[in-house]
């Protein structure tokens, strides 16, 4: 359903703004937006939601693209609820509310929105706005990692390699990996590297290691020309002295999947901001009370 909703997002905005005027098309985009987001497109409303969150066209305003988000959202635009969960979870435009996004995810994984399963099953694994619960972040990492989430395959598979709410897997954490990286996920293509590199879960292959790295770093995901580099320089001869860190250098072994715990998500939880006056809640869908308006 909502890849469904983007095709129409994408094809409506093909048709909004044809590439034989493009700068005039880029100028007038927002206008034309709005004005099929007020014909009732929601579409369209949801393409001007991201406008106003990027700051393409526009200026800069969380407020207005949750207003824009939720009022496709209360139209049963599955895609506008997901971007209203992550306005929640990132406190942009919105009060951050982990368990209001939760919420929110729980409700679409419900509706068989794969990404939003992905989203609640991180929150159980690290523990963002819910008790950690290792058992059912597995069910829903592999619910989703079944209907093609890249995300849900590569951490599925940490949990594995780890143990955590199954039992310790490495060749079922190799196997994970692997889907993760067809299906376009650079972090899973990265754990995959480090199980060919070390041997686990699979027999040693440094150079298929390489060049998977290789392959990731392209993809411009920079852990992959870090471990690309790593893999190079344990390559080079080393001279080691007693009091030297290096002389452990040969042996070294990222930890798997550590980066991936630390920083993927894009609704990975940044720092606690400073207190902040409570902004008002929209009405959509998943609120109940009002402030905002359209």
């Amino acid at each position: 359903m909502r890849w469904a909703t983007q095709a129409v997002a994408a094809l409506l905005g093909f048709m909004l703004y044809p590439a034989t005027n493009a700068v005039a098309g880029e100028v007038d985009r927002p206008l034309r937006l709005a004005e099929a987001c007020e014909s009732g497109q929601m579409p369209a409303c949801v393409l001007l939601g991201d406008a106003y969150d990027k700051g393409q066209g526009v200026p800069v305003s969380g407020v207005r693209a949750a207003q824009l988000y939720a009022r496709a959202c209360d139209s049963g635009t599955l895609l506008a609820c997901y971007k209203v969960g992550n306005l929640y979870y990132e406190g942009k435009g919105l009060p951050r509310d982990y368990r209001r996004a939760a919420l929110i995810y729980s409700d679409l994984c419900e509706r068989k929105d794969y990404d939003a399963c992905s989203a609640v099953a991180w929150m159980y694994l690290s523990a963002t706005g819910l008790t950690q619960n290792y058992g059912r972040s597995a069910t829903l990492y592999d619910l989703a990692c079944r209907n093609g989430n890249g995300f849900a395959c590569s951490d599925l598979g940490y949990m594995y390699d780890n143990g955590l709410g199954v039992p310790q897997n490495r060749a079922r954490a190799f196997q994970l990996f692997q889907k993760a990286c067809r299906a376009g996920n650079q972090f899973g293509c990265v754990n995959l590297g480090t199980m060919y590199e070390h041997g686990s879960g699979v027999a040693i292959n440094v150079a298929r290691a390489e060049q998977i790295y290789i392959a990731a770093c392209n993809a411009r995901e920079q852990q992959g020309c870090d471990y690309r580099d790593n893999l190079r320089r344990a390559r080079q001869p080393v001279r080691y002295s007693e009091d030297s860190s290096a002389r452990d250098y040969g042996s070294y072994r990222p930890q798997i999947s550590a980066y991936e715990l630390d920083r993927y998500h894009t609704y990975r939880p940044p720092p606690p901001p400073p207190p902040t006056p409570p902004a008002p809640v929209i009405n959509s869908f998943y609120a109940t009370s009002s402030g905002l308006g359209w």
